[in-house]
């Protein structure tokens, strides 16, 4: 059983991916230790605190173009929560593979302060910018900083 910051209780198994998306501010997106599911997080604009869980982790440390598009958010997530090889997730979203929204240096944005982004036990991206803090495994992906 998981209970959220607004005292929401959720049952792990009735949870298969989470999704958030902080917009602007200074926030903090910490994902339990022991919730083992997938999540895509962004930081949006501000120095944010940005912790994976147990799953595989999706981290953005600043925003994208897609920010706004509800559809091509899901659309991100579904590709990195696919039942596909790791590698294969991230080349998907690195190409745009299958109409997927591309995660390229052009759609995603350095915030330009500093964020810090820790992955849990999964396989995760990092996407950072030149001032963020990143805690990764040598073997983890990193997406290059954007332009």
């Amino acid at each position: 059983m998981t209970v959220d910051s607004l005292g929401r209780v959720f049952l792990q198994e009735d949870v298969d991916s989470i999704t958030v998306n902080v917009y602007g501010g200074n926030d903090e997106i910490e994902i339990d230790d022991d919730l083992d599911v997938p999540t895509f997080l962004i930081g949006g604009l501000g120095r944010d605190e940005i912790e994976g869980g147990k799953g595989d982790d999706l981290l953005i440390g600043g925003l994208t173009i897609y920010d706004n598009d509800a559809v091509a958010l899901a659309k991100i997530r579904d590709a990195w929560t696919a039942p596909l090889s790791y590698s294969t997730c991230i080349t998907n979203l690195r190409t745009g593979a299958g109409g997927v929204p591309k995660l390229d240096v052009t759609t995603v944005i350095d915030d330009q302060v500093k964020d810090k982004l820790k992955g849990g036990d999964g396989l995760d991206w990092f996407w950072a910018g030149v001032l963020d803090k990143v805690k990764m495994k040598p073997f983890e992906e990193f997406g290059p900083p954007a332009p």
